[in-house]
């Protein structure tokens, strides 16, 4: 069986390919079939010499370990594709596990983009507006709002308990000294206000640029 492994931190276009590898292998007619936690159970389940078949896994991060071990020894006694799809890294401990022949496939976010997300903290507003600007000429602003929820999530738990949030040190050592330049209070709100954000801009009540050019003047 052939395998596919799509990650990295760019979910939205990583994503976007999972999607539509799926939807081109339908058009095909092959057979599709969801695994949710069980590799060998899902396999077993569809026609065992079909070669004409795709089982795809979209969060790929859940299927345990000892699944990972039985595909590794039975991956040969299986016709077909097998897509795997990891939000975000692709754990190493898996990646060990995946036959050689794997092929992988990531998407990485600009370094620009990190940057810019370093970069909010309070009393910064005509700064992060204007590098806002710059990132979505290359990115578009749905990615910058999920990567700045995702950001200011992170910044949140390593302000109120920094020892149970499994990161790279490097990574949480750059987090903490973002964090200290907000109040647990200020960063509280603006995890709020970006929320809110996210939900009027995807009900129709405002157009995303225009609503995070008003948070960061906020903030």
């Amino acid at each position: 069986m052939k395998i596919v492994c799509i990650h990295g931190d760019d979910s939205l276009s990583s994503y976007t390919r999972f999607v539509h590898i799926i939807e081109e292998i339908k058009k095909r007619g092959w057979e599709h079939l969801s695994a949710n936690t069980s590799l060998s159970e899902t396999l077993a389940s569809g026609s065992l010499f079909s070669t004409e078949r795709l089982v795809s896994a979209s969060n790929a991060s859940k299927i345990s370990i000892k699944e990972y071990t039985w595909l590794n020894k039975h991956n040969s006694e299986y016709e077909g594709r097998l897509l795997l799809y990891f939000q975000g890294s692709l754990p190493a401990a898996i990646k060990k596990l995946l036959p050689k022949e794997t092929t992988y496939e990531e998407f990485k976010l600009k370094k620009e983009l990190f940057g810019f997300l370093e970069m909010v903290a309070p009393g910064r507003g005509e700064l992060l507006v204007k590098e806002f600007h710059k990132i979505i000429k290359i990115d578009a602003p749905e990615l910058v709002l999920a990567m700045l929820a995702r950001q200011l999530k992170d910044l949140a738990w390593v302000k109120i308990d920094p020892k149970s949030l499994t990161i790279p040190d490097w990574r949480k050592r750059k987090l903490q000294n973002q964090a200290t330049k907000f109040s647990l209070e200020k960063l509280q709100q603006f995890v709020h206000d970006v929320s809110e954000a996210d939900i009027k801009s995807k009900t129709g009540q405002g157009e995303i640029v225009q609503l995070l050019d008003l948070l960061f003047i906020k903030l």
